[in-house]
């Protein structure tokens, strides 16, 4: 996937902003997700990938939908497709894709 530094780097931001929106501190929502301030800084930056379960358990810290924090998403609904320019459509269908096998594997 081409962009995929930039899409981290978008979702991060979007962590960054969600949580100074909630007042928390990096230190805290870090020991709060099981990871390091420096971890957690560096999912921030872009520079840390993230698996679904992480993406997941920041979104309920932060009180959000992950469809909020992924770019190509424009509601809450994961099966609008909706689009930013920056991304393929392969890139979005891949993270559909993925959000899809993890909305299943939670109801199993």
């Amino acid at each position: 996937m081409e962009n995929v530094k930039h899409f981290y780097t978008a979702i991060g931001r979007r962590i960054a902003d969600a949580r100074q929106s909630m007042g928390l501190s990096q230190e805290y929502a870090a020991e709060k997700i099981g990871v390091t301030r420096v971890t957690w800084n560096h999912i921030e930056k872009g520079n840390q990938k993230l698996s679904l379960d992480r993406l997941m358990d920041i979104a309920v810290l932060l009180q959000i939908s992950p469809s909020k924090l992924v770019p190509g998403f424009v509601s809450d609904d994961p099966t609008d497709v909706s689009t930013e320019k920056n991304f393929s459509f392969d890139e979005q269908t891949f993270v559909l894709e993925k959000l899809d096998k993890y909305k299943k594997d939670i109801k199993k």
